[in-house]
């Protein structure tokens, strides 16, 4: 007797368990505010995220829900994950005196440069160039 009067609670349960978010995304801007775009398929549909902070959320049955998030809200729901970002990309320019020799201002940059890297593990440093 006690099952059939717990019994329609199981079964709401397992029904709201079906239908709630197993995944989320979030297009977050990139530096400077732009956003790329992403596609988003499940077996159920197709979402396109082409805004920063729009979100596309699906549940097991791959049903989508497009919607909508902010920087603030973001920030506070994901901290720990945002911590573990990589540190934003570092440009810089090295100008040239004459042949290979570097130019004041560019060899004391080039301490600079050698000092971020140092910081940054697993770096990856491209470099490229060209002459006139």
């Amino acid at each position: 007797m006690k099952f059939l009067r717990i019994a329609p609670a199981l079964i709401l349960l397992a029904t709201l368990a079906a239908c709630a978010p197993v995944g989320r995304i979030i297009l977050l801007p990139e530096p400077g505010g732009k956003s790329g775009a992403v596609e988003v398929k499940t077996k159920a549909g197709t979402a396109v995220l082409s805004q920063p902070y729009q979100t596309a959320s699906f549940n097991q049955n791959g049903d989508l829900t497009s919607g909508e998030t902010n920087a603030t809200t973001v920030a506070e729901q994901y901290k720990l994950l945002l911590s573990q970002q990589p540190p934003a990309v570092s440009r810089f320019t090295l100008r040239f005196a004459e042949g290979s020799r570097l130019t004041n201002e560019s060899e004391v940059q080039l301490e600079q440069i050698l000092a971020e890297a140092a910081k940054r593990p697993g770096s990856e440093i491209f470099v490229t160039g060209h002459t006139d």
